[in-house]
C-alpha cells in the first residue's frame, strides 16, 4: 500500500513540501544569523501553500456530500480561531519559557501535525481513487 502511495509524484512531491517547511520550523530555535533565519522563513513560505492546497482538496473531496459543508465549515472555524487564539498562547510562552524553548515546543507541535498528515496520506492509498458521483444537473 505504501509503495503503491509512494509511486504517485504528487504524493512524493507533497509529502517532500511537508518535509521542508517543518524542517525549516524545527530550525527556528537554534541560533542562527539572519540571513538563515530569513533563508528558512522564505522556504516555509514557499512550502506551507504546496500542503495547505492538497488538505483543502482532501477536506472539500473525501467527506461524505451531506457532511462536506460542516465540515468546512469546522475546518474554517477552527482556522479563523486558530491565528487570534495562537497569540494569545505565544506571548506568554516567550515572556515564561524565552524564545528557543517555545519555538522548540512550537517545532515539536508542527512537526506531531506533520507526522499525523503524512500517515493520514498514507493511509489514503486504501481508499479508491475515484468515487460515485450523482449528476447534478437533474
Amino acid at each position: 500500500m505504501i509503495c503503491a502511495v509512494l509511486r504517485n509524484r504528487s504524493t512524493i512531491a507533497l509529502l517532500t513540501a511537508e518535509l521542508i517547511s517543518t524542517t525549516g520550523i524545527q530550525m527556528t530555535f537554534v541560533a542562527l544569523p539572519w540571513e538563515a533565519v530569513g533563508l528558512v522563513l522564505f522556504a516555509c513560505g514557499v512550502f506551507v501553500p504546496l500542503v495547505n492546497a492538497p488538505i483543502m482538496g482532501l477536506l472539500s473531496t473525501r467527506p461524505p456530500e451531506a457532511l462536506r459543508a460542516k465540515v468546512m465549515t469546522a475546518v474554517m472555524t477552527a482556522s479563523a480561531l486558530g491565528g487570534p487564539a495562537g497569540r494569545l498562547v505565544i506571548g506568554p510562552m516567550f515572556a515564561n519559557w524565552g524564545i528557543n524553548t517555545a519555538y522548540a515546543v512550537l517545532a515539536g507541535t508542527i512537526s506531531l501535525g506533520a507526522l499525523l498528515f503524512v500517515l493520514a496520506t498514507l493511509r489514503a492509498g486504501d481508499v479508491p481513487a475515484t468515487a460515485p458521483v450523482r449528476d447534478l444537473a437533474i
